[in-house]
């Protein structure tokens, strides 16, 4: 993947990380509780759920950290971490 592409791509991925740990999880968790309960079996059913979601972003920051690596691209890896980091 061209450089310009990737650099698009790592700031949506950045816009849904922080998206989905700080609004989606915790909305859908209420949701489940409000639904199913609060239970320990319902913690485990959200937890499942959720590391799908986030071992698919996880993935795609690994294959960008995976590049080949330049000086140009330090920010961007930094701005990963960063991302990371404050999730």
């Amino acid at each position: 993947m061209q450089w310009e592409t990737l650099e698009i791509e790592i700031r949506k991925w950045m816009n849904a990380f922080r998206r989905i740990a700080i609004v989606y999880f915790p909305s859908k968790q209420r949701l489940c509780e409000e639904v199913f309960g609060k239970d320990a079996t319902v913690d485990s059913l959200f937890q499942n759920l959720a590391k799908g979601v986030v071992i698919q972003l996880l993935n795609f920051a690994e294959a960008v950290a995976m590049s080949k690596r330049s000086t140009e691209k330090l920010f961007k890896f930094l701005d990963i971490y960063e991302t990371l980091r404050d999730v």
